[in-house]
This record gives structure tokens, C-alpha cells and sequence, in this order.
């Protein structure tokens, strides 16, 4: 029987967030049989080599085995050492490394929904993770026993600006938005942020193998994903009788 989890575990309240996020895991991973461990630990291990105005990736994706290059947090620093454990004690684990989750709806806890609160923004190309594409597939992986670490995002990268610029033609044509630098951003976080691709080819691989065996997973590139997603986003507003967010 496949253990499937999706970061429920009941911790403690005295349990800090990134204490819990450490232990989640791994204790999860301590169960009898193939374990999904999901979406802890995360992707904010990487940091990309961008041009001078950041709207440029010039370095190439991160594989599931290249090794973390940023640890501008402790938050980070640890999810890169969870994951390590991992690899190294837990076979049973399957690892599927979220990146800046959206959902359908505006969902505060959605990346569009954040972004679209935000004072100003930075337009820096990401890695991004399009839930209703995802979800599905990671049931199928479940199901299949999986194991192993996986990127899961779509495949691509995309700037924040035209993720809003996709917004505004779609879902909400009166938004508007300001942008700053990564240094003015810097000024008002706490610790340093990670940006990065990740490459999804061994995701994609899981993809084509699990769609010749009739199963129904599909996952696009992140443009297509958004549009799509967007355009589910209108259709739920309609049905629910909602607005676009509050800016």
C-alpha cells in the first residue's frame, strides 16, 4: 500500500515552521512503504546566472543532481541538507521539487495571487509549478511506486512581468503593477531570494512513458500552462461569482 502524503503530517505546535518543514520528510519517510514526500523539501536550493537585467537566464537548467549552489537562508540552507538525507537513507522516498505553486483559483497561498498583492514586483525569469497540470501526475507517479527526486514544474522559465502581463489580458484587464530591482527587493526581505530553471526533461520522460501506457497526464509548456491556467481562473470567478483580486 503507497503511503501518500501531502505535508499533513501533525506536528507539535511548539514546532516552529521550518522545524516542522524539516522533519515532515523524514519522518514520513520512515513508513513501511514508498513515500511521496511532497512539497517539502522545495527548490530554493538553486540560483540561475542571469544577464545584467535579470530578463536573461544564461546559465542551463538545474538537474535533480546538481548539486545546491544557494544558501542565502537558513530556510534553504536546510531544505537542501533534508533532501540530501534523503537520497542517502530513504529509498522509499519519491521527491517531487515544487517550485512557486499556482493554483486555479486566487488561492492566497497561490504565487499569482502573492504577486498580484505586492506593492512592486521583480521581473526576473522562474521555474514555475502549474497545480491542475501537476496534481494528476503526481497521483499517477504515486501509483506507480516511484522513487527518486524530480523536478516537478513545467517545462520552461518565466518572468514575473509576463506572468502579469498574462493576468491582465485574461482574468483581470484593469490590473496594473510597478516593478523594482532585486536590490530594492533586497531592501525590504528578510533573507535572499532564490531564482532559478529547472530542467524537467527526466519529468517529461514520466510524462510520454505514462501517456503511451493510456494514462491521462498532461503537462505543458509554462506559457501554455498559464494561459490555460488563466483561463480556468476566469471560468471558476464566473461560476463562483467572484472578482479578480483586490489590488
Amino acid at each position: 500500500m503507497i503511503s501518500f502524503f501531502l505535508s499533513v503530517l501533525l506536528l507539535p505546535a511548539s514546532f516552529s515552521r521550518t522545524s516542522s518543514h524539516l522533519l515532515q520528510p523524514i519522518l514520513l519517510s520512515q513508513s513501511n512503504g514508498p513515500t511521496l514526500t511532497f512539497p517539502p523539501p522545495h527548490t530554493g536550493i538553486y540560483t540561475s546566472t542571469y544577464n545584467e537585467t535579470r530578463d536573461t537566464i544564461l546559465s542551463a537548467p538545474f538537474t535533480e543532481d546538481s548539486p545546491a549552489n544557494f544558501g542565502g537562508s537558513f530556510y534553504s540552507f536546510s531544505k537542501s541538507r533534508v533532501e540530501d538525507i534523503l537520497r542517502a537513507t530513504y529509498p522509499n522516498a519519491l521527491t517531487l521539487r515544487v517550485r512557486m505553486p499556482i493554483s486555479d483559483d486566487l488561492h492566497p497561498r497561490s504565487f499569482v495571487t502573492k504577486i498580484t498583492k505586492y506593492e512592486h514586483v521583480v521581473n526576473i525569469p522562474n521555474s514555475n509549478s502549474i497545480l491542475h497540470d501537476l496534481l494528476p501526475l503526481a497521483v499517477a507517479m504515486s501509483e506507480h511506486c516511484e522513487t527518486g527526486v524530480y523536478n516537478f514544474t513545467n517545462p520552461g522559465a518565466i518572468g514575473h512581468n509576463e506572468v502579469l502581463g498574462l493576468y491582465k489580458e485574461i482574468v483581470d484587464p484593469m490590473f496594473e503593477w510597478k516593478n523594482f530591482t532585486l536590490e530594492e527587493q533586497g531592501e525590504v526581505t528578510v533573507a535572499e531570494r532564490s531564482n532559478c530553471e529547472l530542467d524537467a526533461t527526466k519529468l517529461m520522460g514520466v510524462v510520454e512513458r505514462y501517456q503511451c501506457e493510456g494514462v491521462e497526464v498532461k503537462v505543458p509548456e509554462i506559457r501554455e500552462a498559464y494561459r490555460g491556467c488563466f483561463e480556468r481562473m476566469v471560468r471558476n470567478l464566473q461560476m463562483d461569482g467572484g472578482a479578480p483580486v483586490e489590488t
